[in-house]
């Protein structure tokens, strides 16, 4: 149980102890604890999260962000070639056309372009998704790359015995 000494814990349980007595003495009791109850879920389906994500190979998190990514371009491309929504409003997708008030527009030589949403509800968080998961797929990349570009030197197949070890069978006297 470190944790539980730990700042980050120590500091979340303070905030919820806050939320939970400013949420007595709201205007509205019942609005402000179902809001401590959801942030209170969200911090333990954080931590759960946090403790699962130590044992999962990071494989299983990079592919799904990657093809999500993928996903999200391809819809994203097709809104702004067709300049409206391609139908997908079961998953989220905004009813778009330039026309419409309140779709994010580009003005641009005398034309008038709306840009593209994917499945989320604004241009902004679709271009920050698709950066974190193009982060998340370089970053994953730079790491097998890396390992596999350090050939094994310290392998008996090589012929190479590598760093002089005291202790090594193969250090020449």
């Amino acid at each position: 149980f470190q944790w539980l000494q730990s700042p980050l814990f120590l500091s979340i349980a303070v905030f919820l102890v806050i939320g939970v007595i400013s949420s007595f003495r709201s205007n509205s009791p019942v609005l402000g604890s179902i809001t401590t109850a959801k942030f209170a879920l969200w911090v333990a389906f954080a931590a759960l999260l946090a403790k699962s994500l130590k044992t999962l190979p990071t494989f299983f998190l990079v592919v799904p962000v990657f093809a999500s990514g993928v996903v999200q371009s391809v819809v994203a491309w097709t809104q702004f070639l067709l300049q409206r929504n391609i139908g997908l409003q079961f998953l989220g997708e905004q009813v778009l056309h330039p026309d419409l008030a309140g779709v994010a527009k580009i003005e641009a030589a005398g034309t008038t372009l709306i840009r593209a949403y994917g499945t989320f509800p604004h241009p902004n968080i679709l271009a920050a998704f698709l950066v974190l998961a193009l982060a998340i797929t370089a970053w994953h990349y730079l790491e097998l790359s890396m390992q596999g570009s350090q050939p094994d030197c310290h392998s008996r197949e090589s012929g190479n015995p590598g760093p002089i070890n005291p202790k090594s069978e193969y250090r020449k006297s």
